[in-house]
């Protein structure tokens, strides 16, 4: 589905330029004690503080985020929440100086979100936790993909030919 969305959205924006980061592909370790003072201004140097400036850097140079994740006992994988563990940082990506934290706005993200069983109308506990995160950062205009019940191989293929067609439909808007 992540495939076909940046197909459809370079169809739609032939000047744009995709970047891509996989989490598979990036080695991201997890927040440690002196990362988190290093976030605060203590005096520390160390590749993790190096790959969170270079992974806010990124967001300020993007208009639009796609994040594609599964989901994983009820939440996100562990490498995605490391990501964000790196770039939700203080006076980079947030404040609280205002009212409004987030300090990366005008910016659009897109979530395509899959899951083995089926969603009986309760919250996306996936699409809530992102939807919080990234509006605590300021990205606001947020649209979700969900592609539940993927473990019935019966109705996984009308389920993606209907995500296909919300995705045709949001980005013709």
């Amino acid at each position: 589905m992540g495939d076909f969305f940046i197909q459809q959205w370079e169809q739609r924006n032939p000047i744009s330029t995709v970047r891509s980061r996989d989490l598979l592909d990036t080695e991201i370790g997890h927040l440690d004690q002196k990362t988190l003072e290093g976030f605060f201004g203590k005096p520390h140097r160390s590749s993790l503080l190096e790959l969170s400036d270079k992974l806010i850097d990124e967001l300020y140079h993007i208009e639009v985020l796609l994040i594609t994740v599964p989901m994983y006992n009820f939440g996100i994988p562990s490498r995605l929440k490391s990501y964000f563990d790196l770039i939700v940082r203080h006076e980079k990506t947030y404040t609280t100086k205002n009212s409004t934290p987030g300090l990366l706005n005008n910016k659009k993200a897109y979530i395509i979100c899959s899951m083995g069983g089926q969603n009986t109308g309760e919250k996306n506990l996936v699409e809530m936790q992102l939807r919080r995160i990234l509006s605590y950062i300021g990205i606001t205009d947020i649209h979700c993909f969900t592609m539940d019940g993927t473990a019935d191989q019966k109705r996984v293929q009308a389920k993606v030919r209907s995500k296909k067609n919300e995705i045709i439909q949001q980005l013709n808007q």
